[in-house]
């Protein structure tokens, strides 16, 4: 299952201005309308491409990541912006070490088909997750294409939404 998990040391392509076009911040904010009282948790932060404009909108978010050295990088990341609301956390393959109730909002930006137990993973997002909160998941099109993961890693749109549904989770709306 390793063999899904984004290599560490080709972080730089996770933070350039083509992950920008694609993927826009600014669009996400308008979505997510992040707010100061809030606590978010974003799992798989990597190097911070959505933690750190989160941790200038929010109260406080939690950092968390699978691989010690991407939080490494997105802890220094973070140091250039002087920001102190963010807690990082590692993770294990289907765990969150993060305490129950806690989170107002979580972000998974291309991490969803990663996890080999993803019921096992809903079961811990329902379990950090306020009651009301809202679960964000960016995930990638299954679709052979020329970036991103293989398809044979890729999950479709269905599929991901009735895993949710049966992890008790309510499903709002998609944006593309």
């Amino acid at each position: 299952m390793d063999d899904k998990i984004f290599p560490s040391k080709k972080w730089e392509r996770l933070v350039n201005s083509e992950r920008e076009e694609r993927m826009s911040v600014k669009k996400f904010f308008d979505i997510s309308n992040p707010s100061p009282d809030e606590v978010w948790g974003d799992i798989g932060c990597g190097p911070g491409y959505f933690t750190l404009p989160l941790a200038l909108k929010v109260k406080k978010i939690f950092a968390a990541d699978i691989s010690e050295e991407m939080l490494d990088i997105c802890k220094s990341r973070s140091e250039e912006f002087n920001l102190s609301n963010i807690v990082y956390i590692k993770t294990g393959k289907d765990t969150l070490p993060i305490d129950s109730d806690l989170l107002d909002d979580v972000l998974l930006a291309n991490v969803y088909h990663e996890f080999p137990d993803r019921k096992k993973t809903n079961l811990e997002l329902n379990r950090i997750m306020k009651n009301g909160g809202k679960l964000f998941v960016i995930d990638w099109r299954y679709k052979k294409m020329d970036f991103g993961p293989p398809l044979e890693h890729r999950i479709t749109e269905e599929k991901l939404i009735t895993e949710l549904k049966l992890s008790e989770f309510t499903f709002v709306d998609k944006y593309d």
